[in-house]
Formats: structure tokens, C-alpha cells, sequence
């Protein structure tokens, strides 16, 4: 029995190219450091004493200059290539990770929150087109699946240490996630392919356009996305607001609680993707879209710790399906030549939540009160794979 689990886990794991190895140490280093988003909120009403709403429109610049660090990444992966993009990224939000840390007043807080995500996120589309040259068709969800799995590793270490920091001395945070972010960069210009790869080999594109813009099925799958991680992104605004302030939770035991998620991803997300990375995809995206907003809903009955852990661990089950095969349906639908640009408009999907996330989430907890905003979570899960049954009976008919 345990010789067959392990060699369940080795076969999910074997047959990847090093240098998708290599991208997936870098995501670990960078993410072990990626300790001040989680705590921004808290970071912004107790350190600098905004209102829980006022924090909200705060946090929610990060999504704002999001959204343009994904589309400019894309595009400038496609025209330079991933590797220089990536190195730049990290190195320029090292920079404004520390100016951010110094940043007093609400001009200049905003400001430099925009800064950090605009050079942060240039990397996801360039990390992605990276990723996509590195390995063909058929292991290409178990690639992104390896990409989730190392995030999750880094931030299983990284968020209860951010957690017992934050409890010191916020200033912590602002330094370890510059150096981390450095040193990622150290680790990608030491290990990383030098030359621009050439695409592998996959399945052909059944789009024509080499703009995503023009692929109306994408973009309504990319729409349907960012409803879902509007949902999902709560873990960055309302949600440790909600553990705290009507839980009882203290800064560490968040950051513990937050941590379950990534353990579960990291005993069973390659698990799961081995097991339907062939299927198609779209309706196991549907599938986690639901479980993701039924998760969060489970907390409108919580009352303790333990339905705020089973939220967590549900909601987790369903990012399993959700992150690997949403990435993976992008870089296929992709022309060649193009996948910076699909993973560009695919990210801009979560870039957007960013926005939504914390808007919606901390007005709704603040003026309805967490049971409504929990439910609405719910509710939204429901449209969300009734969208997802339409947009398919369309597809098969055409």
C-alpha cells in the first residue's frame, strides 16, 4: 500500500524538463517572501490607522496596477522574451516593496502599491510563457500544477512566519519579501535558460486570431474566472478581517489558518491535475469554480476554528482544479507566437479580482455584515457553473 503511494506521488512528478525545476524554485523563493499582500489590510487599519473601508479601496490598487503589470508582461514576453522580463520584475518589485515599507501618507501609500503589483505581476504572463516553451502538450497542466504546488510550498513557510512577524514589527515583512524577491532573481539568472526557448510542441490552436481580444469564447472564460477568484481573493481582504474582528483569531493563528490551504495543495493538487489533465477541460474549471464560492459560503455558519477550517480546506479542493487547468486551457487556446499575450488577458482575469476582491468583499462585510457577504459567495458559485453549462451548449453547436 505505501509503495504504491509513493510511486503514485514519483509518477505524478517524473517526466518534467529542468527547466520547468528551475522556474518552480524561483516561484518557491519569491513566495516564501510574499508576506505583505495576506497582511495588507491589517497592515493599513492597525499600523496606520484607516478605516476597514478606506483599507479596502487601498488594497484594492494593488489589482489596479495588477492589471496593467499582466497585460504589459504578456506583451513585452512575446516582444523580448520571458527571461528578461522575469529578471526585471523581480528586481523592480524588490524596489518598491521597500519604498511601499517607508510610504506615510494615503497618496503616497497608494502610489507605491501600485508600483509593487504593476512590477510584481509583470512576471506571472512571462513566467507562464516560459513554462509553455518549456514542455508539450500533454504534461502542460501538470507543469502548472508544479508552478501552484511550489507557490503553495513558499507560502506554507511564509505565511505563518509572516504572521508571527507581523505580530513584531510590520517593517519585517517589507524586507524579507524585498530580499526574497532578489534572490529569486539571483536563482533565475543563475539556473535559467540564457537563450529565448522555442515553443514545444502541442496540440494545434483552434483560434485563428493572434489577438485574444478577438476570441470571444476565451474572454468569456476569462470573465467567468475572474468571477470565481473575486471569490477565491477574499483570502486577501475580507477574509482575515472576518477571522479576527467575529472569530477571534490573532494575527499568527491566521496566518496558521491560511497555511492549511497550502498544505492541501501540496499533499494533493499533482494528485488530482495527473488524474484529469487529458479530460477537457472547461467543465472540471466549472467544477472547482463552484467549490471554490460553496467553500466560502461554509462560513456564514461558522461560529469557531473548525468551520473556518473546512471552509478553507473546501475551497482549497476546488483551487486544485481551478489554477492548473485554467492556465493550461489558456497556452492551448493560444496561437504560436501569442501565448504571452493569451496569459497576459488570462491573468488579467485575477489582476481585476484584485480590484473586486477587496472592494466588494470589505463594503459588503462592513454594510450587510459577513453572513450576507458569505452567501453571496455561494450564490455567485451557482451562476458561475450555469454561465460555464451556456457557454459550452454554444460552443458544441457551433
Amino acid at each position: 500500500m505505501l509503495r504504491a503511494i509513493v510511486r503514485s506521488y514519483r509518477d505524478a512528478f517524473s517526466g518534467l524538463p529542468r527547466q520547468v525545476w528551475v522556474l518552480a524554485l524561483v516561484l518557491f523563493v519569491n513566495r516564501v517572501g510574499m508576506m505583505v499582500l495576506p497582511f495588507l489590510a491589517l497592515y493599513l487599519t492597525g499600523e496606520r490607522g484607516f478605516a476597514v473601508d478606506s483599507a479596502g479601496r487601498l488594497v484594492a490598487l494593488y489589482g489596479v496596477g495588477s492589471m496593467l503589470g499582466v497585460t504589459a508582461g504578456g506583451w513585452l514576453a512575446d516582444r523580448f522574451g520571458p527571461r528578461r522580463v522575469q529578471l526585471t520584475s523581480l528586481c523592480l518589485n524588490a524596489l518598491f516593496l521597500m519604498v511601499l515599507s517607508v510610504a506615510r501618507t494615503p497618496l503616497a501609500i497608494g502610489a507605491a502599491i501600485m508600483a509593487t503589483s504593476l512590477a510584481g505581476d509583470c512576471f506571472r504572463p512571462a513566467n507562464g510563457a516560459a513554462i509553455t516553451a518549456a514542455v508539450g502538450d500533454g504534461a502542460r497542466a501538470r507543469a502548472f500544477s508544479l508552478m501552484s504546488l511550489a507557490v503553495s510550498v513558499g507560502l506554507t513557510i511564509g505565511l505563518p512566519l509572516g504572521g508571527e512577524l507581523a505580530e513584531l514589527d510590520f517593517d519585517w515583512l517589507f524586507q524579507i519579501g524585498a530580499g526574497t524577491a532578489l534572490f529569486a532573481a539571483l536563482v533565475l539568472w543563475r539556473f535559467g535558460e540564457r537563450s529565448a526557448p522555442r515553443p514545444a510542441a502541442g496540440a494545434p490552436s483552434r483560434v485563428e486570431t493572434s489577438s485574444p481580444w478577438h476570441d470571444g469564447t476565451f474572454l468569456a472564460v476569462v470573465l467567468l474566472q475572474c468571477a470565481t477568484a473575486t471569490v477565491l481573493f477574499q483570502f486577501f481582504g475580507a477574509l482575515p478581517v472576518f477571522l479576527k474582528h467575529d472569530l477571534g483569531f490573532g494575527e499568527s493563528d491566521v496566518g496558521r489558518a491560511l497555511a492549511l490551504n497550502s498544505i492541501l495543495i501540496i499533499l494533493f493538487e499533482m494528485q488530482v491535475v495527473r488524474r484529469v489533465e487529458r479530460r477537457d477541460a472547461l467543465p472540471l474549471i466549472a467544477l472547482g469554480s463552484f467549490v471554490i464560492c460553496a467553500g466560502y459560503g461554509l462560513n456564514a455558519f461558522a461560529r469557531g476554528e473548525l468551520m473556518a477550517l473546512v471552509s478553507i480546506a473546501v475551497w482549497s479542493l476546488g483551487e486544485m482544479l481551478f489554477f492548473p487547468l485554467g492556465a493550461a486551457y489558456a497556452t492551448r487556446r493560444a496561437p504560436e507566437g501569442a501565448v504571452g499575450r493569451y496569459l497576459g488577458v488570462y491573468h488579467l482575469a485575477f489582476a481585476a479580482s484584485f480590484v473586486l476582491a477587496p472592494l466588494s468583499g470589505t463594503w459588503v462585510y462592513e454594510h450587510h455584515g459577513p453572513r450576507t457577504l458569505w452567501g453571496g459567495c455561494a450564490a455567485l458559485g451557482v451562476g458561475i457553473v450555469a454561465a460555464h453549462h451556456g457557454l459550452r451548449r454554444r460552443e458544441r453547436t457551433r
